[in-house]
């Protein structure tokens, strides 16, 4: 369906990602799919629907040549680092062997030493700030539905930590609510704090520009986010958002 989607309007599989990707973990528990890395199934399939449908560019915002270079030296720097990482191991070709056995047959229930898995996610970071930037040349009415969607997945997000905090949600999530003493989906705390102090500096911003019949349904967006930044319960992020 994402990339259906994305394939006819690519602005709407953009925000329909930034909306339903804080969310991904509770749907892999819903679908019993345990274990199953589902954001970065939405990410990929958002850029494989990009690609497909991307063609020639169009004039437009661009960003600055500093940042080009940055991402291209981001990128190279990683791939580089797995490559030497794969050089070194090969006085244990054993490790080797069965480092990328996993990569190949389960790369997304394991950690892997070469750090593939870091890069190729620093990669797909690069690739939907592309993405971003292509959108934004032939729709650029993505400036004001982009804050909301994003804003909105992180509100959907703190109610769905509230949920499972009050005991409702699928068995297996609330079962890791339980073992983990944190809502199911929240797995790095200073990662999750930090997106939703971001989102909440957004949310707040948005909330001050609107008129007011659109700040009035701002405000509970503002609200979930807050309760989602305090039930991560970073305080790294917290300190983040004071500042």
């Amino acid at each position: 369906a994402l990339a259906v989607l994305t394939l006819a309007t690519p602005a709407a599989g953009l925000a329909a990602l930034a909306l339903l990707t804080p969310v991904a973990l509770v749907i892999a528990g819903t679908l019993h799919l345990e274990g199953y890395r589902m954001a970065e199934m939405f990410v990929m399939t958002f850029l494989a629907a990009w690609l497909l449908r991307a063609g020639s560019d169009r004039p437009g915002p661009r960003l600055p040549a500093v940042m080009t270079a940055a991402g291209w030296l981001l990128a190279l720097a990683a791939m580089t680092s797995a490559g030497v990482l794969a050089w070194r191991m090969r006085e244990f070709p054993a490790d080797l062997a069965d480092t990328v056995a996993r990569l190949w047959g389960a790369y997304f229930l394991f950690s892997d030493a070469l750090g593939v898995g870091d890069v190729a996610r620093l990669v797909e970071g690069l690739g939907l700030v592309a993405a971003t930037v292509w959108i934004f040349r032939r729709q650029p009415s993505l400036a004001v539905s982009l804050p909301v969607a994003l804003c909105a997945g992180g509100a959907l997000a703190g109610a769905m930590s509230v949920l499972i905090f009050e005991g409702i949600g699928p068995t297996n999530v609330l079962a890791a609510y339980r073992k983990l003493g944190r809502p199911a989906h929240i797995f790095d705390v200073n990662a999750a704090g930090s997106y939703f102090a971001m989102l909440l500096c957004l949310a707040l911003a948005a909330t001050a520009r609107a008129r007011r019949m659109a700040r009035a349904a701002w405000i509970p967006i503002v609200v979930m986010n807050g309760i989602g930044l305090w039930l991560a319960d970073s305080r790294s992020a917290r300190a983040a958002l004071v500042i």
